[in-house]
């Protein structure tokens, strides 16, 4: 019963981040057109499809098992652990109408649709529920009305994502290594470097290498700060000042050292970059870009927060952490319990009554918020408590 509860879960938390991640985006006025799109959502699109198909099949043979092996597999293996841990950067960091973050909600609007419509027959109700919450106009007023999705998308270079996808499982490893090591803590801290003897995977690191979209690029497909490609293993080897581990049934090996530059206050990737912009202190390039594209309130240097979390004048602190929220954080540190620098990204008067009205506004928001997660946990506790009591008394 539990594993089927989590299983469960796991489709209704993937449903709920699409949404989610929908919630300013209509398909008459934001979807990007599939030839415009970037190779990676091309690709997912084409997994879409495959995911579709073979569950119809699976369907009209009644095979309801492998209707829910393919659920599990592609809301777990292709969304959850490959698609959306890829997407978050380019959702959280680009500008609302920036192209890149507009071409993943159209992704994302066509897998919500798939998707719940093939998990309707077997969770009606919340499959019923995330098309109600659908945060644009749809013709159908329900889910069971829609019928199946019509849709048609070729296969996207598959076998050289398919290599691509297991470079990233042997990043991690690498990755996790270090860690281990006390040598990074977020993959973000690392360089990577990278030789393979494999065509395929050649061929798929040469496209990629030569992206400049800020969608394809390897940097953020792997999830690093810096990706370089070099021609030999020794190469890969001499350049690791971290660690390095070879794969030889992928023919690869990879290799990690820090990365160069400085952090970014607000995407948090390194880049020589960082801290360059006249208008936004701290910010990379591509985050001033984005900023501007906003038109977020200028940052100087002169209001970034001091040592020991002194403001600068002019700039209102935020809120210091109670001391025992401090002393648990120096006890697991093992430091002090002083504020670190931070870039305060709003220069309105703390002492201005719009502005306190705004963020009261803002703070029972959250409060509404936080009271309806509990009651969506309350929720859960009791379908569990039911579906146990049913197992408890079935003979």
């Amino acid at each position: 019963i539990k594993q089927i509860f989590d299983a469960y879960r796991k489709l209704r938390n993937t449903a709920r981040y699409l949404l989610g991640s929908l919630h300013d985006f209509d398909p008459v006025e934001h979807a990007v057109p599939y030839e415009n799109l970037p190779a990676l959502d091309k690709y997912l699109l084409g997994e879409l499809d495959l995911f579709l198909t073979e569950s119809k099949v699976a369907f009209d043979e009644f095979a309801f098992s492998r209707v829910f092996s393919l659920l599990q597999q592609f809301a777990v293996s292709d969304l959850s652990n490959f698609y959306l841990d890829i997407a978050k950067d380019r959702l959280y960091i680009a500008a609302p109408d920036e192209a890149r973050r507009r071409s993943c909600q159209t992704v994302m609007a066509e897998v919500l649709r798939g998707f719940t419509a093939v998990f309707a027959p077997i969770l009606p109700h919340m499959a019923e529920d995330v098309w109600q919450s659908l945060p644009y106009k749809v013709a159908e007023q329900s889910v069971f009305q829609a019928g199946w999705p019509s849709t048609s998308y070729p296969e996207a270079d598959r076998e050289g994502w398919t290599m691509i996808r297991s470079l990233r499982d042997l990043v991690n490893k690498v990755i996790e290594e270090a860690r281990n090591q006390k040598a990074v803590g977020s993959s973000l801290e690392a360089k990577l470097f990278v030789h393979t003897a494999d065509p395929t995977l050649q061929r798929a690191l040469a496209t990629l290498s030569a992206a400049t979209d800020g969608v394809d690029e390897l940097r953020f497909i792997l999830l690093a700060s810096q990706v370089e490609v070099l021609d030999s293993a020794e190469d890969v080897v001499a350049r690791a000042t971290l660690c390095s581990r070879a794969d030889e049934g992928l023919q690869t090996i990879v290799g990690l050292a820090p990365a160069d530059g400085i952090k970014c206050e607000r995407c948090w990737h390194y880049s020589p970059s960082a801290g360059e912009s006249a208008t936004y202190s701290g910010a990379c390039a591509r985050c001033a870009s984005a900023l501007a594209i906003m038109d977020f309130t200028p940052v100087g240097p002169d209001q970034l927060l001091g040592t020991g979390g002194t403001p600068a004048e002019g700039v209102t602190a935020s809120t210091p952490a109670t001391p025992a929220v401090a002393e648990n954080k120096k006890k697991k540190k093992g430091g002090s319990t002083a504020a670190s620098p931070a870039v305060v990204m709003e220069c309105a008067d703390a002492t201005d009554a719009s502005t306190i009205a705004a963020l009261q506004q803002e703070n029972d928001e959250l409060r509404v918020l936080v009271d309806a997660l509990k009651a969506d946990v309350a929720a859960i506790k009791s379908d569990m408590e039911a579906i146990e009591q049913a197992g408890a008394v079935s003979p």
